[in-house]
C-alpha cells in the first residue's frame, strides 16, 4: 500500500517537474535577451558598464550552455513528458527578464570629464582653485573606478 502512495507522489512530481523544466528554459532565454539589450542600450551611453554586463552576460552564458546540456539529457530519458520549448515569461515587471530591458545608470557613475587646458595660462590664484577641482573630480572618478572594479570582482 505504501508503494502505491509513493508512485501517485512521484507522478505528480514528474508533472511538477515538466512544468519547472519549461519555466527553466524560458528564464534562460529570457536572461539571454535581457543581458544583450542591456548591453547594447549601454554601449553609447555608458561603455565602461556596457562592458561588466558583458562580462556578467558572458559568465551568464557559459552556466546557460550547460544548463541546456543537462536538460538536453533529462528529455532524453524515459518517460520524459514535458517540453524544452520556452513559455510566455508572465514576468514583465521592471528589471524581470521577461520585461523590456530600460538601462538607469546610477548617478554617482555619471561623472563629467574634466577638460584639459591646453593654453599657457598663469598660475593665479583662481588657476589653483580649478585644479585643485580637478584633483578632487579625478578622486571621484577613482573611487567610481575602484566601485565599477569592485563589482566585477564580485561576480
Amino acid at each position: 500500500m505504501d508503494t502505491y502512495f509513493k508512485m501517485q507522489c512521484a507522478r505528480e512530481e514528474l508533472q511538477r517537474l515538466d512544468i519547472e523544466i519549461k519555466r527553466m528554459v524560458m528564464y534562460l532565454r529570457d536572461e539571454d535577451l535581457y543581458l544583450r539589450e542591456c548591453e547594447k542600450q549601454l554601449q553609447t551611453i555608458h561603455p565602461a558598464l556596457a562592458y561588466q554586463v558583458g562580462v556578467h552576460h558572458n559568465n551568464f552564458a557559459h552556466f546557460t550552455e550547460h544548463h541546456f546540456r543537462r536538460l538536453v539529457s533529462i528529455s532524453k530519458l524515459h518517460g520524459f513528458t514535458g517540453s524544452l520549448s520556452p513559455g510566455v515569461s508572465s514576468g514583465e515587471s521592471p528589471g524581470a527578464s521577461g520585461s523590456a530591458p530600460a538601462v538607469c545608470i546610477p548617478a554617482r557613475l555619471l561623472v563629467p570629464v574634466v577638460p584639459v587646458i591646453t593654453e599657457n595660462v598663469e598660475d593665479g590664484i583662481a588657476d589653483l582653485d580649478d585644479e585643485e577641482g580637478a584633483e578632487v573630480d579625478g578622486e571621484e572618478q577613482s573611487h567610481i573606478l575602484e566601485d565599477i572594479l569592485q563589482v566585477t570582482f564580485d561576480v
